[in-house]
């Protein structure tokens, strides 16, 4: 099975957790908790809706001048959303 890169950490996940491999098929994508697709070390897998909720993520929001993890997901997004403020 031919895996592109940007899904090795969740594959990695789903091996151990699974003891093998699944076909993720359309239902399911890797999610990067820092939002690029060059990070290796923070995917994890997730469905198509809950991956497209996380891309409108404002992780950290201004509160009295401190800066506050807003981010509602679990695991947490570590930056912003590629959308968030489109």
């Amino acid at each position: 099975m031919g895996l592109p890169l940007y899904e090795m950490q969740a594959r990695f996940i789903e091996m151990y957790i699974e003891g093998g491999l699944s076909i993720w098929g359309r239902q399911y994508v890797a999610s990067h908790l820092c939002h690029t697709k060059n990070c290796m070390v923070c995917a994890i897998k997730e469905t198509r809706a809950k991956h497209l909720h996380r891309n409108f993520c404002v992780a950290f929001s201004l509160v009295d001048n401190r800066l506050i993890h807003s981010c509602v997901h679990e695991p947490k997004c570590r930056d912003f959303g590629s959308s968030a403020f489109h």
